[in-house]
């Protein structure tokens, strides 16, 4: 069985770095990157509708990081993903073929209540990607963190899909549809056919929300 983690950027030199430092991804793919982006030792998607909305290209872009996949499965991470300690191997440890496993998320409070992550102040972790605050959130996630516990449902992204199952069922829809996301258009297929989707307790990651848009230099 192999996994292989592909992250996507599209226009923040200083996310760039953040996701690099980390040392997560096996491989990054710049999604129609902008100029000021450097594009030494990524892969380079141009979207065949460049003027699309973003949200369209974004998942576009996220069906050709799992179809140009050699592996088995394929773990998808943000560019604006913070991770603690160990996350991938309790993931990878739920794979069977029919359980589709996600990060336990923790944001911070821009877009309303969602129960299903855990919510904190924003200033606590000095967001950018430049000034983040990795004692603060290691102290965070270890609040989180829960040895193994694995519940029902939960976000989306980061997770890890079964390359096959992805690809025949089309991927993600090419954004949100009747209000619906594509993220949970695509889960629910899988659900439909047999896969569990859970989230596990002891892989704990930040989501800034829009990091890119939110933290861009202009240089």
């Amino acid at each position: 069985m192999t996994v292989e983690t592909v992250g996507m950027i599209y226009k923040s030199p200083e996310f760039l770095k953040f996701m690099r430092d980390q040392g997560h991804c096996d491989r990054i793919v710049a999604n129609d990157p902008e100029p000021q982006l450097p594009l030494d030792g990524l892969d380079v998607y141009h979207d065949p509708l460049p003027d699309a909305h973003y949200l369209e290209r974004t998942y576009r872009c996220w069906n050709y990081c799992v179809r140009s996949s050699s592996a088995d499965y394929v773990c998808l991470v943000n560019s604006d993903n913070a991770f603690y300690a160990d996350w991938k191997t309790p993931l990878i440890a739920l794979l069977d073929g029919k359980t589709l496993p996600c990060c336990k998320i923790v944001e911070p409070l821009l877009l309303g209540h969602n129960a299903e992550v855990v919510q904190i102040p924003y200033e606590k972790l000095l967001p950018d990607p430049e000034h983040f605050n990795w004692d603060v959130w290691n102290g965070i996630a270890a609040t989180v963190w829960e040895k193994g516990k694995v519940a029902n449902g939960g976000m989306y992204m980061p997770s890890i899909l079964h390359r096959e199952t992805f690809l025949a069922l089309g991927g993600f829809p090419e954004g949100n549809v009747d209000g619906v996301s594509a993220d949970k258009i695509l889960f629910d297929r899988m659900v439909e056919i047999g896969f569990r989707h859970v989230t596990c307790y002891e892989s704990v990651a930040f989501n800034f929300l829009e990091g890119e848009i939110r933290y861009t230099k202009l240089t």
